[in-house]
């Protein structure tokens, strides 16, 4: 949470699109599927895919998963050229 809401904006500084691929539901549980792609604050572009994973109860949620590329993420980091 401490990323999204004071970091977020140092790494990802211009141009920040999220393209919803897909969203299922299956009783209290629900997977998003989205695309990110933003300018670095070095001026390299990042774009990498995501899949989160809501666990609800009683409305709300409980947990949250969230699978990415790792590896592909931290090449994106290094340099504006690295991918």
């Amino acid at each position: 949470m401490q990323f999204l809401t004071s970091e977020f904006g140092s790494v990802f500084v211009a141009g920040v699109s999220i393209d919803f691929r897909g969203i299922y539901a299956d009783g209290d549980t629900v997977i998003v599927e989205e695309r990110m792609q933003a300018t670095l604050a070095h001026g390299g572009r990042y774009d990498n895919d995501y899949c989160f994973i809501f666990e609800l109860e009683d409305g709300l949620i409980k947990r949250v998963r969230e699978y990415m590329d790792t590896q592909r993420g931290a090449r994106w980091l290094e340099t504006p050229s690295a991918v």
